[in-house]
């Protein structure tokens, strides 16, 4: 892949924050933080314009009968939308290995998820 070099100032407090957040939460270094910060927000403004997009279509069918749209659909829509930009990316959706009752994800459930 190819890359581009980008130099980028931060204050000094978001900077320090990061720094503990690459100690605490196992990034690598603090480039992986940012990269992984940025692939988070383009994934999430995408959703958001699917959404969006979405909404306008639903709302054409002014006067025909319709099916409530809830945020139950939207939201399951946009999770469908994000799992196929994910694989698209080829970015793994590890949040599928947490369970309601897990807190932490056992490091051979990850090994187990990434070979299948």
């Amino acid at each position: 892949m190819i890359t581009k070099l980008v130099n980028v100032r931060f204050p000094e407090q978001l900077y320090a924050e990061g720094k503990q957040i690459v100690e605490t939460a196992g990034y690598a270094n603090f480039q992986e933080l940012v990269k992984d910060s940025l692939r988070q927000t383009i994934q999430k403004i995408k959703k958001d314009q699917a959404l969006i997009n979405l909404q306008r279509l639903f709302g054409s069918t002014a006067g025909k009968k319709r099916k409530l749209f809830t945020q139950e659909m939207k939201n399951k829509l946009a999770e469908e939308l994000t799992k196929d930009l994910a694989k698209q990316k080829g970015v793994i959706a590890v949040k599928n290995l947490i369970t309601r009752e897990q807190k932490e994800i056992p490091k051979e459930k990850i090994v187990e998820f990434l070979k299948s």
